[in-house]
């Protein structure tokens, strides 16, 4: 069964909070993994300590490095069955001077290790090409992510054969981005962006583990 990934909600904020409270978000609730890609600004880019909400357990999956000294990227997944509700943000009991998220919900994945060990890093620079690798190719039938912080608010493009979902921006510039391949069978995860400072991160999501073999019945002889 191919993943299938649907944006639950991107937006953002330019106030100064601890933490950030989503708006409503309504998910699937037969189990499916949500992911929430992060882009944040503080100082020294502090990074998001938590994420409490849809009735899930939360977990980081990649927290990217600080650059342009403020800013900073994530993506942080959510397990279990989800219900409708918003979530907190929390940057461990700091106030931060702006955040934008990116929730996303991916049908068809593994629901209770939804990402592949090792298959999830980050990397930070500048120029006009975000780009980082995986530690190997993605499996045949699982799907590439990936999430894009930059410190300006512009329009990114998505990666090769990547596809985009909506995104916002905030002061003090910050522009969130999350992108899926489902069919992907490379390491590479990459965008396209105005020349700014970025910080990029990516995971491999699995897909649903096989069910066991059932008993349908006998064939006479």
């Amino acid at each position: 069964m191919a993943i299938t990934v649907t944006n639950l909600l991107t937006a953002g904020s330019s106030a100064n909070s601890a933490p950030y409270t989503t708006g409503t978000i309504t998910p699937a609730t037969d189990g499916s993994p949500i992911l929430c890609i992060v882009s944040n600004s503080a100082s020294a880019g502090r990074a998001v300590s938590a994420i409490t909400g849809l009735g899930l357990t939360w977990t980081v999956v990649v927290q990217g490095a600080a650059f342009a000294v403020t800013h900073r990227g994530a993506i942080w997944q959510g397990v279990g069955t989800a219900s409708t509700g918003t979530c907190d943000i929390a940057f461990g009991g700091s106030s931060v001077t702006g955040a934008a998220w990116s929730f996303i919900q991916l049908a068809g994945a593994n629901k209770t290790t939804p990402i592949v060990s090792g298959q999830a890093t980050s990397a930070t620079g500048s120029g006009t090409g975000p780009t980082v690798n995986l530690a190997s190719a993605v499996t045949s039938g699982n799907c590439a992510i990936g999430g894009l912080c930059v410190d300006a608010g512009i329009t990114p493009t998505a990666g090769t054969g990547f596809t985009a979902f909506s995104t916002t921006y905030n002061t003090p510039n910050t522009t969130v981005g999350s992108e899926y391949h489902a069919t992907s069978t490379s390491a590479t995860v990459n965008w396209t962006i105005a020349s700014n400072n970025w910080g990029i991160t990516a995971c491999e999501v699995a897909a649903a583990a096989t069910g066991d073999s059932q008993f349908v019945g006998w064939v006479p002889l």
